[in-house]
C-alpha cells in the first residue's frame, strides 16, 4: 500500500474526522497536486461555518468567509470536478442502467436520477436507482468517504399506501417501519419494497421506534452504507438514532 493509499484509508475509516483529510491534503500538496489539496482544505473549512448568505451577493454587501470559500471551491470543482469524480461517473454509467426492470417493467433511467455531491473534499453523497447503488457502492466507498445515499426509485410507504396495500389485513407489519420486503406475487414492483436482506438491515435500524418518513429514508441510506462498507472491508458508520414521535 502506497503512502497515498494509506492516508486515503485513514479518511475512509473515519469519515466524520477532518484531521485525516487535512493530513492527506498536505501530502497531495507536497506531491504535485496543489489544487486537489486546496479543494479539500477549502471545503473542510467551509463546512465549519454556519451562514446562509446567497452565493453571489450583489451591491456593496461584503462576502463572508464562507461565501469566499464556497466561491473558490466551486471554481476548483468546475475546473477539476470531472477528473476528481471520474471513478464515480464510470461506476454510475447511465447507459448501463437503461435496461428492462424486474418483472417486465421498463425502468428508463434519466440523467436527473443519478448524481453525486462533494463535501469536505470528497464525494459524500450519491443518488441513483437501487440496483445501480447496490452494485457500485462497495467499490465507491473504497475511494470516497460516502456518508449519505439517496435511492431515486424507492419511497417509504405512507399510511394511505399501507391501507391500500394490505386492505386492513392483520398480517400488515408495524406501520412505523415504512418499508416492506419483496413479495413474489406482485405483478409489478412497488416503490416501497426492498430485497429481503436489505429490508432486514433497515428494520433493524428503525427498531421499535416511531420514526418520521425522513427517518425511514435515513435508515435506508444507513443500511446501504453498512452493506457496502462490509463488502469493502470497512467498519460500519454510526447509525443515526431516530427521535421519538412527539
Amino acid at each position: 500500500m502506497t503512502d497515498e493509499q494509506s492516508l486515503l484509508r485513514a479518511v475512509l475509516l473515519s469519515p466524520a474526522d477532518d484531521l485525516p483529510r487535512l493530513v492527506l491534503a498536505d501530502w497531495l500538496d507536497e506531491h504535485g497536486q496543489p489544487e486537489r489539496a486546496e479543494f479539500i482544505r477549502v471545503q473542510v473549512e467551509e463546512a465549519r461555518f454556519d451562514c446562509h448568505h446567497p452565493f453571489a451577493p450583489s451591491g456593496p454587501v461584503p462576502w463572508c468567509r464562507r461565501c469566499v470559500l464556497r466561491h473558490r471551491g466551486r471554481r476548483l470543482l468546475t475546473r477539476h470536478g470531472a477528473s476528481w469524480a471520474a471513478g464515480v461517473a464510470v461506476l454510475f454509467d447511465l447507459r448501463r442502467w437503461e435496461s428492462t426492470g424486474e418483472k417486465g417493467r421498463r425502468d428508463a433511467v434519466t440523467p436527473g436520477l443519478i448524481g453525486w455531491e462533494f463535501r469536505r473534499g470528497f464525494v459524500a453523497e450519491v443518488r441513483g436507482p437501487l440496483d445501480a447503488v447496490r452494485a457500485n457502492l462497495p467499490e465507491l466507498v473504497g475511494s470516497h468517504p460516502v456518508e449519505c445515499v439517496g435511492v431515486t426509485d424507492r419511497d417509504p410507504l405512507n399510511d394511505a399506501g399501507a391501507d391500500a396495500y394490505f386492505g386492513g389485513s392483520p398480517q400488515s407489519p408495524p406501520r412505523s417501519w415504512f418499508w416492506l420486503p419483496t413479495r413474489d406475487d406482485d405483478l409489478l414492483p412497488l416503490g416501497w419494497e426492498l430485497p429481503d436482506s436489505l429490508y432486514r438491515r433497515v428494520a433493524s435500524n428503525l427498531g421499535d421506534t416511531h420514526p418520521s418518513l425522513d427517518d425511514a429514508v435515513s435508515a435506508l441510506s444507513s443500511a446501504l452504507l453498512a452493506e457496502a462498507r462490509e463488502r469493502a472491508g470497512l467498519p460500519p458508520l454510526p447509525v443515526p438514532t431516530t427521535a421519538p414521535a412527539g
